[in-house]
């Protein structure tokens, strides 16, 4: 009789059989299962006839080998084992994990093992995603140069997540309150200190930027604190966030500026009107926006804001990098133009104005690619007379407009001056083209957002009409060129598509196709723009070298909020936006992809013959 009163046998075979964890009892010399309890029946699947008198290995439990032989190990000379991690198989074949430990002991007159197995996946889960939330907060706070603190007043005790200690340069362990007094300069501290107490006292909202000198290199950075009191827990906590290079840029923007005052005022009234156009734009949107939500159409306004943003940023992509290229002429190459032209002669200057004035003039073409036929004929046309036909000579006089091959072009090649008056030509040329581009460009975010009126049921759709596929295409191409010019070979191969539909919205489509093949492509590589005709359809297909779309997000692509782009490039609602327009036209929207070539077809309605 044991001290409690209660049979040794009968209190064990209580908590043999009582016991939520598996327990089994197997003879220690060939593993065969002589007892099992009832939660290793109900776990496993199995009844006890088909487990006893069997061996784990027979009924293939262990999923890896190697677990069972780490078991042996760990059982050891003192013939025990804890909490050794295993997988185990169940009747049904699913594998899940455990921490099994067990016992050598005699019964019986024979050594048997006792094993008690304890399912341990809800846990480690729990572990994982405690892990895994801990991991994420803490690049979410490195990419956000952003930490977190709290001071407990009770006990005096600082503590700080690692965003904090890395921007602060203290190591989590250090904190406490005289280190990180020490951190901020001095003419900080009496300004610190009284938001400090105004917070506590009054509730006075604790928001405010100072200097430090981090701990661990010296360096002096500017910083963004907020905070709150809990009065009832006396504790403080707050949020810290690096902004010294924010602060350094708004600096050297400030005085990049000023430096430009000079040099950009003949463009300045443009740029004023430009951004007057889209300041009554946001303007009206933001009004489209509160009328919506009065009239609580709220799962609208996500949508509607998407489309018009989604819309408004390639042309304001275009006009700052139109306006940066004016600038950069204005700045850089202005003054040794001057002092170019300076040095020519009455006829040279002659030739140079003509030359600059037809690329200025020139309208956006269809045939630019390496295997064009106006790119072959003006090869030809060149090498006939003698003159240089070789890849940059063709491509400044196809940009130019100096497809004919004339005398004065002749003249020109002739004199020891002419490549450099053709490429100076071309760099003024290029900057009046790029002053267009800002107009153009402010004009298609001023009617993107025009459609939008204070009274959405007054609102009817776009009337389809006529739609010149190329063109339009073109205006896209415009005002991408800021980004095309990086490293971007675009080849067109245009088949006369005019379709039915509406031009606006269908505008919207290419603007879209064309910026996520550029952004697919790292804004390096080749861009081809085809069109076909049918007899009652037309096509377009977006072709980009990329590195293609993967098997296992193809079926989400056109999905709303689905993006596979860099942070900061989209919303994934592109596509989404775009399917809808092109099945509002009547259309659909097609891809197929494959490494190194992603092809986006749009196939719509051709246009109606009389």
């Amino acid at each position: 009789m044991s001290v409690t009163g209660i049979p040794p046998e009968e209190f064990f075979s209580a908590a043999f059989t009582g016991s939520p964890d598996m327990i089994t009892i197997s003879r220690l010399s060939d593993g065969t299962f002589l007892e099992v309890n009832d939660a290793f029946l109900t776990i496993s699947g199995y009844t006890r006839d088909e487990v006893v008198g069997k061996t784990s290995t027979e009924l293939g439990f262990w999923v890896e080998a190697s677990d069972r032989e780490r078991l042996q190990v760990a059982l050891g000379a003192n013939r025990r084992a804890r909490d050794v991690p295993v997988k185990l198989r169940t009747k049904r074949g699913s594998v899940r994990l455990y921490q099994m430990s067990a016992a050598v002991a005699a019964i019986g007159g024979q050594d048997c093992l006792i094993a008690t197995t304890r399912d341990v996946n809800d846990r480690m889960e729990l572990i994982e995603g405690l892990r895994k939330a801990r991991f994420l907060l803490e690049r979410a706070e490195e990419m956000a140069n952003i930490g977190s603190w709290e001071f407990d007043f009770r006990t005096g005790q600082v503590s700080a997540s690692p965003g904090a200690a890395q921007i602060y340069g203290i190591s989590p362990e250090d904190f406490s309150v005289s280190a990180t007094e020490r951190i901020p300069l001095p003419e900080y501290r009496t300004a610190l200190n009284r938001a400090r107490d105004e917070l506590i006292a009054r509730g006075t909202p604790y928001d405010l930027e100072f200097k430090i000198r981090r701990g661990n290199d010296g360096a002096i950075r500017d910083i963004h604190s907020k905070a709150s009191w809990d009065a009832k827990n006396k504790r403080m906590f707050g949020i810290i966030r690096d902004v010294t290079d924010e602060r350094a840029a708004e600096a050297r923007l400030r005085e990049f500026q000023h430096e430009l005052e000079g040099l950009v005022a003949a463009r300045t009234q443009e740029l004023y009107a430009s951004n007057a156009q889209l300041s009554a734009a946001m303007e009206r949107l933001q009004r489209a926006q509160k009328e919506l939500i009065l009239s609580e159409k709220l799962a609208a306004i996500g949508q509607l804001t998407a489309g018009i943003a989604h819309e408004l940023n390639t042309p304001l992509g275009a006009i700052v990098s139109a306006n940066g290229t004016v600038t950069d002429f204005l700045k850089n190459g202005l003054p040794d133009m001057i002092a170019f032209v300076v040095q020519l002669t009455p006829r040279q200057l002659e030739l140079y104005l003509s030359v600059a004035a037809a690329g200025a003039a020139r309208q956006p073409t269809a045939a630019r690619s390496l295997g064009s036929p106006e790119r072959k004929a003006l090869e030809q046309r060149l090498a006939s007379r003698n003159l240089p036909s070789d890849r940059r000579t063709v491509d400044l006089l196809l940009d130019l407009n100096l497809n004919d091959v004339t005398d004065a072009l002749s003249e020109l090649f002739a004199d020891p001056m002419g490549a450099t008056i053709l490429e100076r030509a071309w760099d003024l040329s290029s900057a009046v083209r790029m002053s267009e581009v800002v107009s153009l460009a402010a004009d298609k975010a001023a009617v993107a957002v025009t459609a939008l009126r204070m009274d959405k049921r007054e609102q009817g759709p776009e009337p389809a009409g006529a739609v010149n596929l190329e063109a339009e295409l073109e205006t896209a191409l415009t005002l991408l060129q800021g980004r095309l010019k990086a490293g971007v070979t675009v080849e067109r191969v245009y088949g006369g598509a005019l379709a039915w539909g509406a031009a606006g919205e269908l505008g919207q489509v290419w603007i879209n196709l064309l910026n996520n093949a550029l952004q697919a492509m790292d804004y390096k590589g080749k861009l081809s723009v085809i069109t076909e005709t049918g007899s009652d359809k037309v096509c377009v297909h977006i072709v980009d070298s990329g590195p293609g779309i993967s098997a296992r997000i193809k079926d989400r692509i056109f999905e709303p909020f689905f993006s596979t782009k860099k942070p900061g490039e989209g919303m994934g609602l592109g596509l989404d936006i775009c399917r809808k327009i092109v099945e509002r036209n009547g259309g659909r929207i097609e891809f197929e992809s494959s490494p190194g070539s992603t092809c986006f077809s749009v196939t719509l309605p051709a246009l109606r013959k009389a």
